[in-house]
């Protein structure tokens, strides 16, 4: 009777996890998805296409995929993948490092294209107490997810 009622707790274990992975995967839409990191644009952006099941996503570019969000003078293919992705509840970044340094024109992004910053410098703007949101950001325009909010802040410090 001892091997039903170990199975049983198995199974049940198995169960919550799943259910548990469910609800995480929702919240957090397909992810955080960058481009420019292996993968160029049009990877990113598909992969995040295929992968977000209608939930929200996030694609972050850095040079030299950042010539993708070009207001002016992006290829027809990166034009089109930007209008999926912002129809489809995703949300395009480039790092502020990139605007800072001249690398990425901010003049030159399409419109809502989010800047985002890395980890705080000393000396420079800090997040919100109690926080992990600088106080010039939108945090509904940002990943809520702890573990994609580090990865994309990671990729954007300096």
């Amino acid at each position: 009777m001892a091997r039903p009622a170990a199975l049983v707790a198995v199974l049940a274990a198995c169960v919550a996890a799943a259910i548990s992975a469910v609800p995480a995967r929702a919240q957090n839409g397909g992810g955080l998805y960058i481009a420019g990191a292996g993968e160029t644009f049009a990877e990113a952006a598909r992969q995040a296409l295929a992968e977000s099941g209608g939930g929200r996503f996030f694609v972050l570019l850095v040079p030299p995929e950042t010539e993708a969000l070009a207001a002016s003078g992006a290829s027809a293919e990166a034009v089109q993948l930007r209008s999926k992705i912002l129809a489809s509840g995703g949300s395009l970044l480039v790092c502020r490092r990139d605007v800072d340094s001249g690398a990425v024109p901010a003049a030159g992004l399409m419109a809502g294209v989010q800047v985002v910053r890395g980890w705080p410098q000393p000396g420079g703007p800090q997040l919100l107490p109690n926080s992990d949101y600088y106080p010039d950001e939108t945090p509904g325009a940002l990943p809520t997810a702890t573990e994609q909010l580090r990865r994309l802040r990671s990729t954007c410090s300096s």
